[in-house]
């Protein structure tokens, strides 16, 4: 019996978790366990034939993840700076350059391979399909589907995330694999300060949005289209490098709830048991884990940056002091 079988095409997440939390742990386990290997050994195993269009495509991705810094810094630079509240990793070291690079360096074959898994997929998956867009009534009509099915890919990626998040921050994990991210307990840099992770934590990180994919095309049977995958990964991009900069910036619904807030991930820097979330902090108010930011709190002066040296003022002051004395 095919083990997708099993497994009801529920057409909304809330009832398929419900589903899936009825059976046993085991049991659970192996659903995944068969569901998930099949799509991934087809795409390493499928000979696929990549033209001009299809390597420009792949490299425009990597390129515009590599511009990410830059990007956001030009969109966001005349927003609200966050306070500076923790203390600023002024001076990046050697292991920091090393990290930095080697997870970089990590991009283009996730990207390889996450192309291969969309471009090998049945259309019941995932959808290339440009022209019916425009066809049927012009590309406005289906900004509801990718909003949707931008929503769906969120939500799945960030419960998995906060997951992986929380237990890197257990007691025997913490020390060996993310402690070296909490030492920057203001980050400034954007993209830099980002991806300056253990690489173990950078490869379960980055990976983990083709899983997201692979959990909403094989355990809640939805189709994805192809540009709703690509922006999820570049707005997945934008939203990590804003958690990492001081830019102050709040995305509501129409109602004035919140669905983003760059300070939320700042709290964590200083407050490491609260806020796991990547992207949205939906799981942590759920799970009692989420903080909110204090507009209250003491502002020291002498630890906000100097966004001209890219340094906090006391450093630069420092700096200035032992320079006269010489």
């Amino acid at each position: 019996m095919d083990i997708l079988s099993i497994i009801p095409p529920y057409t909304n997440i809330t009832s398929s978790i419900s589903y899936l939390s009825k059976q046993s742990l085991v049991d659970s386990f192996y659903i995944l366990n068969q569901t998930l290997s099949t799509p991934l050994t087809h795409v390493l195993n499928a000979k696929i034939h990549f033209d001009e269009g299809h390597v420009l495509w792949a490299l425009t991705i990597i390129f515009l993840l590599q511009m990410l810094a830059t990007i956001v810094h030009t969109i966001f630079f005349g927003y609200d700076r966050i306070p500076v509240r923790g203390k600023h990793l002024d001076y990046l070291g050697v292991v920091d350059y090393v990290y930095i690079w080697f997870n970089k360096l990590q991009i283009p074959p996730f990207v390889y391979v996450l192309y291969r898994y969309m471009y090998t997929r049945e259309e019941k998956f995932i959808s290339w399909d440009v022209e019916s867009l425009v066809t049927k009534g012009g590309w406005w009509r289906a900004i509801p589907m990718f909003l949707l099915q931008l929503a769906m890919l969120f939500v799945v990626y960030d419960f998995f995330y906060s997951l992986l998040h929380n237990f890197l921050h257990r007691k025997g994990i913490y020390e060996w694999i993310h402690k070296h991210h909490h030492k920057q307990k203001a980050p400034s840099r954007g993209n830099t300060d980002a991806v300056n992770v253990h690489p173990v934590e950078f490869f379960l990180g980055e990976w983990n949005h083709l899983f997201a994919l692979i959990v909403l095309n094989y355990v809640f049977r939805r189709q994805l289209h192809v540009i709703s995958c690509v922006l999820f990964l570049g707005i997945g991009g934008v939203l990590a490098t804003l958690n990492h900069t001081r830019y102050d910036v709040v995305v509501k619904w129409w109602n004035g709830a919140v669905i983003y807030d760059s300070k939320a991930h700042d709290v964590h820097h200083r407050k490491p048991r609260s806020n796991f979330g990547q992207y949205i902090m939906l799981w942590d108010s759920i799970w009692g884990t989420f903080r909110s930011y204090e507009e209250g709190e003491k502002v020291i002066e002498e630890m906000q940056i100097d966004y001209k040296t890219g340094r906090a003022l006391n450093c630069e002051s420092a700096a200035a002091a032992r320079k006269k004395k010489e």
